[in-house]
């Protein structure tokens, strides 16, 4: 099996491409949103799929590996022939028809040309579990409150007890400073000053540390 090609764009038609690659021509059926994406004279490179059969030998060309699985995919299904197939794929990107197959939305499948009710709700009936394992479907983003949950601030604290205040000098503030001896002192722990007066850590005043 011919898994892609990579050569130069010698011909762009409304749905076919020519690729040159090592002086062998290739004419490959392309959707036309990928030939809208080519330029004559330039690299190219294209996943192909190769079918075979009694009077035609067909080679069709994709710009992903995940165009190529939903064509080999449609081709499973009963009464899909290529041509079904290359319609879905080229009317409808693989995010796209992922996401019809899991709304069942027939109106989707049912826009495309040559597509009727009836191949559409056979396509929805034989790919609807098949595409889980093709496409597993995203998990759903977090909620507004499991958002705000992930970012809630909380405290270590030890298992079997509560924070308590240092004891000691450092368990001061402003007003109870005035009292000591060594107020204004070289001895003093830390500088006095009018900025430090006030401060609520350690001057018992209830901080989320208390409780």
């Amino acid at each position: 099996m011919i898994d892609f090609l990579q050569g130069k764009v010698m011909e762009l038609g409304e749905e076919s491409v020519v690729l040159s690659v090592n002086g062998v021509g290739f004419r490959l059926s392309v959707p036309s949103r990928t030939v809208a994406t080519l330029s004559l004279g330039e690299e190219a490179k294209l996943y192909t799929h190769l079918l075979l059969s009694e009077d035609e030998f067909s080679l069709y060309g994709f710009a992903t590996p995940e165009e190529r699985e939903m064509f080999v995919t449609l081709l499973s299904v009963p009464q899909v022939g290529p041509r079904l197939a290359f319609k879905l794929v080229a009317a409808l990107p693989p995010v796209e028809f992922v996401a019809a197959i899991r709304r069942g939305d027939l109106s989707a499948l049912d826009a495309v040309k040559g597509i009727g009710r009836r191949t559409a709700q056979r396509v929805l009936l034989e790919l609807s579990e098949r595409v889980q394992k093709w496409a597993p479907e995203e998990a759903p983003p977090p909620s507004e409150k499991e958002r705000k949950s992930c970012f809630r601030p909380s405290l270590p604290r030890p298992l079997g007890s509560k924070w308590r205040r240092p004891a000691g000098p450092w368990n001061l503030c402003g007003r109870n400073a005035r009292t000591l001896p060594w107020k204004n002192s070289s001895a003093a722990p830390f500088p006095s000053s009018p900025a430090h007066e006030g401060l609520g850590v350690g001057c018992g005043r209830k901080t989320d540390w208390d409780s």
